[in-house]
């Protein structure tokens, strides 16, 4: 399947087997920017159309063919304030990557209800964030503070691990095998 943030159409969801065809669709007063997919849930962030602040949505996708928002996170931040979003594969915790502001640690073990636990300012700014495969570390694309690795063992309390300087902005992230792999503007 290939999950979709496309901007105010929503949440889209194609199946990939085949032929590609259009599964399911979410659409509300949100323009959806970014998303990141666990089991059972996704994670989007994007902008609240009424309040142009941004905000995080919690969406059941058991059934692709009627995603359904189960849980918000309204924020005061401007619309363009989360930047990137990363989930554990349990879907219970997410991060977001906010910019000048740091990294969120955000608790989605009630999807109802989810919740910031912390905050953890970063030297630069936080273009993007991916989580290790057991969530319990995320890696930060911090602009021109460099690479962050960032421990998330305890979620209220996440501590800078280490940091490598590298030349240039650093704007997004992935992971393969242990390996990061950033792209620098």
């Amino acid at each position: 399947r290939a999950y979709v943030a496309n901007g105010a159409q929503g949440l889209k969801i194609y199946d990939l087997f085949g032929t590609p065809a259009l599964q399911g669709t979410m659409k509300d007063a949100f323009s959806a920017t970014r998303i990141a997919v666990a089991d059972r849930v996704s994670v989007l962030t994007g902008a609240h159309a009424a309040s142009n602040t941004a905000r995080l949505q919690v969406v059941d996708t058991t059934d692709p063919s009627a995603p359904a928002v189960v849980g918000e996170l309204p924020t005061t931040v401007t619309a363009a304030g989360i930047l990137d979003v990363a989930v554990n594969q349990s879907g219970t915790r997410a991060v977001t990557a906010m910019g000048a502001t740091g990294l969120w640690v955000v608790d989605l073990a009630n999807p109802t209800a989810p919740a910031r636990r912390s905050v953890l300012d970063t030297a630069g700014v936080a273009f993007a964030v991916v989580l290790n495969e057991s969530g319990s570390l995320a890696y930060v694309a911090d602009g021109s503070g460099g690479l962050k690795i960032v421990s998330l063992v305890s979620p209220s309390a996440p501590v800078q691990l280490g940091s490598l300087a590298l030349s240039g902005i650093q704007r997004d992230i992935a992971l393969q095998g242990g390996i990061a792999y950033l792209a620098d503007q």
